[in-house]
This record gives structure tokens, sequence and C-alpha cells, in this order.
């Protein structure tokens, strides 16, 4: 019965954010009040479908989710959203809306493509993953990645889309507030991996595939603030390295997880 209420959770998660994506893409190009708050109507509906999804996984497993690629790509999506419907509120704009809905429909339509029968299996963990250090590490890089995904969908939406929606917003200071928290937290989840890394393998780092390409996520942010402070520094050079910020990201995921092989290969 859980089972059959997680798959359908989920499925109800991927079509509302692409209803919702869609929605925000006509509000963008009609600026329309009707087509606007229907998105974020669909918006907040798949983010409580979301919201079902992590809470029925975790009565499953009888564990948070933070074991595997699926429960994380279920969190990032659902923090995504809920990181874009805090910023519609704070900056009432939905400029942004429709890449960052489309965005977390790729995420959970990733999983019903390649992984679909992910979320209603449930495999014993290996000793190394029973650690709250590991808990830690994963909600970090969550929480890391989510920051960095609506500083890239808020640039990307200047960058290619209307730029009305952003007419009484500081796009650079925008994009710069949200990639210094997500740098914070990148920062603290390479500590706490490190630490992990120690209990599990007795070694705190190892040159792993994960642990190079996270070392090279921070240092393209580093870059950020690095060349933020130089005098040629626009809205366009911030969005432009916050869309660049993040594509690394998504290698530092994606590339990394299902194309490398390493002590991370089963997550």
């Amino acid at each position: 019965m859980i089972k059959m209420a997680i798959l359908a959770a989920f499925y109800c998660t991927i079509v509302t954010f692409f209803l919702s994506a869609v929605c925000y893409y006509v509000n963008g190009k009609n600026a329309g009040k009707t087509s606007g708050k229907i998105a974020t109507t669909l918006a907040a509906a798949g983010l409580l479908a979301n919201t079902l999804v992590l809470l029925l996984r975790i009565m499953l497993t009888g564990q948070g989710p933070f074991s595997n690629s699926v429960e994380f790509l279920v969190l990032l999506s659902w923090l995504c959203v809920l990181f874009y419907l805090l910023f519609e509120v704070k900056f009432n704009t939905r400029a942004a809306g429709a890449v960052m809905l489309f965005l977390a429909g790729l995420l959970v339509l990733f999983i019903a493509i390649t992984m679909p029968w992910g979320l209603i299996i449930v495999n014993s963990q290996p000793p190394v993953l029973k650690s709250v250090w590991l808990s830690a590490h994963v909600f970090t890089a969550v929480l890391a990645y989510g920051a960095f995904a609506l500083a890239a969908t808020v640039a990307a939406s200047y960058l290619f889309c209307s730029n009305q929606g952003f007419m009484k917003l500081n796009v650079e200071k925008t994009v710069y507030n949200i990639i210094v928290f997500g740098f914070i937290t990148l920062t603290i989840t390479i500590l706490l991996g490190a630490i992990w890394a120690e209990q599990a393998w007795g070694r705190y780092w190892s040159w792993d595939p994960k642990e190079i390409w996270s070392l090279i996520t921070w240092g393209v942010y580093a870059l950020y603030f690095h060349y933020r402070n130089t005098k040629h520094w626009s809205d366009q050079m911030a969005a432009i390295f916050a869309v660049g910020g993040f594509i690394v990201v998504l290698f530092t995921f994606f590339g990394v997880n299902f194309l490398m092989k390493g002590l991370h290969s089963y997550t």
C-alpha cells in the first residue's frame, strides 16, 4: 500500500512541476494574474506531493532519505521548489518560476526514466552508510545544491527570458547572497564528508572522483568571489558565473555518480 502511494505521489509531483513550469512561462509572456496564481498553486501542490513522497519513503525504509541517488534527487527537487517559492514570496516576482520548475521536473523525471522502481525498493544499508556524519554530509550537500540551483535559475531567467520581472530586483546582489549561502554549506559538506571518510575508511581524503569534483566545484565558486571584486564585474557576468557554476554542480552529481567509479558509486 505504501509503495503504491509513493508511486502515485511521485508521478503527481512530475506532472504538477511541469504544468507549473508551463504556467510560469505563459505568465512571463502575458504577465496575467490568473496564469501566475495557477503557476504558484501548482508549484505548491507539487511541493506537497514531493513532501508526501519523502515522508512515505521514510516510513518505508525506517530511515532518512540520505542513502542513494534516488533519495538525493527527490530531496533536491523538493528543496529547489521550496527555495524558489520562498524567493517568489520574498521578492514578489515569478520571473524565475518557469526555469526552476522545469529543472525540478527534470530531476524527478530522471528518476522515472532511469530508476523507475528505485523509490519502492528497500535495500539493506552497508555499514559505511550507517553514520550520523553521512546524514549531515548529504543534507548539507542538498542545501548547497539547492542554493546553487536557485542562483542559476534566477541568473538564467535574467539572461535568456524577459527581464521585466527583475525590474525591481538587484540581480547581482541577490545571486551573490544565494551563492554565499550555497558556498558556506558546500564548505561544511566537504568538511563533514572528510570526517565521515575518516570514520569509514580511516583517511580524511582519498582523491575519489566525487571528492575531486566537489573540490573543483568549491574552486569555481571561490573564483566567483574573486572576480566579483574586479572593476569589470556586472549583472551579466554574475549571471553567467552562476549558470556556469551550476553546470559544474550537475556534473559533480550526475557525471561522477553515473559515469565514474569510486567510493561514492553507491550514491
